[in-house]
């Protein structure tokens, strides 16, 4: 599945397992990469931030830079899990929504990240203190929460290719 990524960047390649109870769906092209889960819990990390380095490294980000965005990207599913706080036992364990567009002009690109709590507690568990936000800021230029628990990131600029 790597090699595919890597391969066919103006593409859309889709893998994963079914969006079930435990299942989820990444989806990427040149400029979009999304991960859909069903349940946070069940999702294989080592595996999802596998292939989010893969999709940066066949878009020729800089090495420093995509290890930046994928500790990024894990440091928020962190935070919105420690946000939500517990869920009633009804609720099940929540899903979780990861998009990266890549954004650029002409001599620079950058990334915008969205996390997005999708589980049937969204926004009903969030601290109202809101959330400690200064691990993502040592990693990306901005940082923001917005209403039902969702993260919205900008990576720093780099040239572009």
């Amino acid at each position: 599945m790597l090699e595919q990524i890597s391969a066919t960047t103006t593409q859309q390649v889709t893998s994963g397992l079914p969006p079930g109870r435990s299942g989820y769906t990444v989806t990427a092209n040149a400029l979009v990469w999304r991960l859909d889960a069903a349940d946070v819990s069940a999702l294989p990390t080592d595996q999802v931030r596998g292939l989010l380095a893969e999709w940066l490294r066949a878009a020729d980000w800089p090495r420093a830079h995509a290890a930046l965005i994928v500790k990024a990207v894990t440091e928020a599913v962190r935070v919105l899990q420690q946000c939500r706080g517990p869920l009633p036992p009804t609720s099940g364990t929540g899903g979780l929504r990861i998009e990266t567009m890549a954004l650029h002009d002409d001599r620079t690109r950058r990334l915008r990240i969205v996390v997005a709590d999708g589980g049937a507690g969204a926004g009903t568990g969030v601290d109202r203190a809101g959330p400690d936000l200064a691990p993502l800021r040592e990693l990306v230029d901005e940082v923001a929460v917005g209403p039902d628990a969702v993260i919205t990131m900008l990576t720093r600029v780099v040239p572009k290719w």
